[in-house]
């Protein structure tokens, strides 16, 4: 592993530029999400002082900003993610980042669950047990937005009276079946690619924000740092065309809603 000293003064951090200099060591399948997308979960939530709870669905980056955010703001947080590598993976470089220099322990603010999250028995749902708040989430799971909206369901009978949602890839446009990815994957056993019809859809961001101006009295996109979907992002300076697979639209959308009941 890398030498991941990068606090020098426990007691005077720099949350922003920390998150952005673990972001620069990460492989690509953990360094997911461009920068200026990192920094607006971590600036939102910066914002919500209580101790309510967090979600995310998909390990990676977003992991990382979500947990400096709940050490700044004494939150917990919760991750879906069947992939257990990635879990492990992030775990280990939070633990030596921050947890180390900091001595604290990592599961006061996060509790990484390997499963599916819409198991009706370990996902999202299961979370009402709690009987906690939740005032954020960020979405970045499947990629279509039949499974968007099923997440989305869950997460809103987990929220009170205001709260935050952010969705990464809410460009996409995929109503069942992320077809990039099919045909990525079909692509490494050399097989053709494949369309299917029925399966395009307004673009997420949209759709959702109609799904939730119907369900709430006040919905607004909000972009709380500077460039959020800027073409200027240092990420698609280093990544280029690594980014997108292959058909995709060369294209990114992080958006956030602000939400009160």
């Amino acid at each position: 592993m890398y030498n991941y000293k990068l606090i020098h003064n426990p007691n005077k951090i720099d949350a922003n530029k920390l998150l952005l200099d673990i972001k620069k060591l990460l492989p690509k399948h953990l360094n997911c999400i461009p920068d200026y997308s990192a920094l607006s979960i971590l600036e939102l939530i910066k914002k919500k002082k209580k101790k309510n709870y967090m979600l995310e669905t998909g390990v990676g980056v977003s992991t990382i900003a979500l947990f400096l955010g709940s050490y700044l703001n004494k939150k917990k947080f919760f991750s879906f993610d069947i992939n257990q590598d990635k879990i492990s993976a992030i775990k280990q470089i939070i633990n030596e980042t921050i947890c180390e220099r900091l001595e604290i322990n990592i599961s006061n603010y996060w509790t990484a669950i390997p499963t599916d999250s819409l198991c009706p028995y370990s996902g999202i749902r299961s979370l009402k047990e709690l009987k906690k708040d939740f005032d954020f989430c960020f979405l970045d799971s499947s990629h279509t937005l039949n499974h968007l909206n099923e997440e989305l369901d869950c997460f809103l009978s987990l929220t009170r009276n205001k709260f935050f949602i952010g969705i990464d890839d809410a460009h996409m446009n995929y109503k069942k079946v992320n077809i990039d990815y099919i045909n990525l994957i079909r692509s490494k056993s050399n097989l053709n690619k494949i369309n299917l019809k029925n399966n395009i859809t307004r673009e997420f961001y949209v759709e959702i924000f109609d799904k939730l101006k119907k369900i709430y009295k006040k919905v607004k996109i909000i972009k709380p740092v500077k460039k959020l979907n800027s073409n200027d992002d240092i990420y698609y300076k280093y990544y280029g065309n690594l980014i997108f697979k292959p058909g995709e639209r060369k294209k990114h959308k992080t958006v956030f809603y602000s939400i009160i009941k």
